[in-house]
């Protein structure tokens, strides 16, 4: 095909084919097995984490990859946390584990070396794993909005 003499280079593959060729993030090909390994339909396991049904189906297909705060809420229906999920165990970088313990664990006893985890610590310490990850942080991002998400999420 030309346009203006110059022949237009076609694609070989389609957008379609594109993304259902690309590999799927590590974390994201896990989610299926937790969910089957429970018993789990699609839809029963997207409903007790307050998600639609097709997101939960994208992610498990490759298509979309969840943000940090989704995966949170799904993984809670199946009584797990982020950082111990299965195999992102071997995606998430060490210092990204040990960032999200200090945050997400405050009954564990601080060793004394280390500053209890402040508002601005968090932000860094989310988007520090949302890369390790390869995902989209989809948390505020200012340190008083952090403060009082945390401070919601405690009170419910």
């Amino acid at each position: 095909m030309t346009t203006g003499g110059r022949r237009r280079k076609r694609c070989s593959a389609t957008p379609r084919e594109a993304l259902m060729a690309r590999e799927p993030h590590p974390l994201v090909a896990e989610l299926k097995s937790v969910r089957e390994g429970a018993g789990l339909s699609v839809w029963e396991a997207a409903r007790r984490a307050g998600l639609a049904t097709a997101v939960v189906r994208d992610w498990e297909s490759g298509r979309s990859e969840p943000t940090v705060v989704a995966l949170e809420k799904y993984l809670a229906v199946f009584g797990r946390r982020l950082w111990s999920a299965g195999a992102e165990a071997e995606v998430l970088h060490a210092e990204a584990v040990r960032r999200l313990e200090l945050e997400t664990l405050p009954d564990r006893p601080t060793q004394p070396e280390l500053p209890p985890v402040t508002p601005d610590q968090a932000a860094e310490n989310r988007r520090v794993l949302a890369a390790a990850l390869g995902i989209t942080d989809d948390l505020p991002l200012s340190p008083a909005a952090i403060v009082e998400e945390f401070n919601r999420r405690a009170a419910a």
